[in-house]
């Protein structure tokens, strides 16, 4: 199944664009088969997928949610401020 992944600040400026496109081969794809995916299309995203959490659908997921092709999937660096 093939993901779109919307992407902001650090990590879209890392790769100079505000999505990527990700294959993962599997019966019931989860956010960590999404996560694996998006190191191997763009290995310099690995320590901010590493500590970045993703969103499917406007909701932060824990790793094992399964996604469907259809999700909106976002990655959602580490926040900061007040």
């Amino acid at each position: 199944m093939k993901f779109e992944i919307l992407l902001f600040g650090p990590a879209a400026g890392m790769v100079r664009r505000d999505r990527m496109t990700v294959e993962v081969f599997d019966d019931a794809p989860t956010c960590g088969r999404v996560r694996e995916a998006m190191i191997d299309v763009e290995p310099r995203l690995r320590r901010l997928v590493d500590i970045g959490r993703l969103a499917v659908n406007y909701c932060v997921v824990p790793d094992d949610h399964r996604v469907h092709e259809r999700d909106e999937i976002a990655l959602i660096g580490l926040v900061s401020g007040g």
